[in-house]
């Protein structure tokens, strides 16, 4: 017993508590190393990151197409099918004193069809919504906007957001988006009350118009659509190929986009 309560003593006197300072266990000390420096990316270090990240969304563009092309199919004007066709022309009752259904006109049922496509597939294709003679002059009217544009953050780099909707650093030369005034600058500069745009879009949206009685279908909130915004996106020869877009989520109200081209495009 007198040589355990040794032993049990010894061992006590080598390693003290190490609630209290000890010179040999520094690694129990309190640290006084001062705080990391806070860093901030420097000039240019932005366009790098836009750079490297582009790279990495073209190889993704890439691999997509290798696995989506086999099951893509051209997009074609929606037809109904043989039972839809008898439902959406609808048909009078017989019997003495029936009311005779009115059948819809053709414009209603190829409405209704688009809605119904959009419904179920999220997208329809609606050709020659401008005439070609008001297609050409909006892409007048764009190009002479794109080089009003150029001029602008060239004079002032500022402005590229407001133009380009992006920064001087990070602006793609083969892609993007225009952000386009309701009235085109020429026209203002003219004194026209109304230019090409306005008129474009007169055509586009008025009553009675294909994409006027879309937007104004219950599937758009009857009549209650708003405008979000007015741009053209441009791409020019070599660009690079773009991946699946997932910044488009569900919506029981789902929003409408007129696409339309104003000139030819290739897949």
């Amino acid at each position: 017993m007198p040589t355990m309560l040794l032993l049990g003593s010894v061992a006590a006197a080598m390693h003290p508590p190490l609630r209290q300072s000890c010179p040999l266990l520094p690694c129990f000390q309190p640290s006084r190393r001062s705080p990391p420096p806070l860093c901030q990316l420097g000039a240019g270090a932005r366009g790098r990151l836009f750079l490297d990240q582009k790279e990495a969304m073209t190889r993704q563009a890439e691999v997509e197409r290798d696995l989506l092309a086999p099951h893509t199919q051209p997009m074609v004007v929606p037809k109904p099918s043989k039972k839809k066709a008898r439902a959406m022309g609808g048909g009078g009752g017989g019997g003495f004193g029936a009311k005779a259904a009115v059948a819809p006109s053709a414009e209603e049922i190829a409405t209704a069809l688009r809605v119904d496509t959009l419904k179920s597939e999220g997208v329809c294709y609606v050709p020659g919504v401008l005439r070609k003679e008001s297609a050409a002059g909006l892409l007048e009217c764009v190009q002479d906007e794109l080089k009003r544009a150029y001029a602008a953050v060239e004079a002032e780099p500022e402005s590229s957001v407001a133009r380009f909707n992006v920064p001087v650093d990070t602006f793609d030369p083969l892609r993007g988006y225009l952000l386009l005034p309701l009235r085109d600058e020429r026209s203002v500069e003219a004194g026209e009350p109304d230019g090409v745009m306005v008129r474009a879009l007169r055509e586009c949206l008025s009553s009675g118009s294909v994409l006027g009685e879309l937007f104004g279908s219950s599937l758009c909130g009857g009549g209650k659509a708003e405008w979000y915004d007015l741009v053209a996106l441009r791409t020019e020869a070599g660009a690079a190929r773009q991946p699946i877009h997932y910044d488009t989520p569900y919506q029981k109200a789902c929003g409408l986009r007129d696409g339309g081209a104003v000139q030819p495009l290739g897949m």
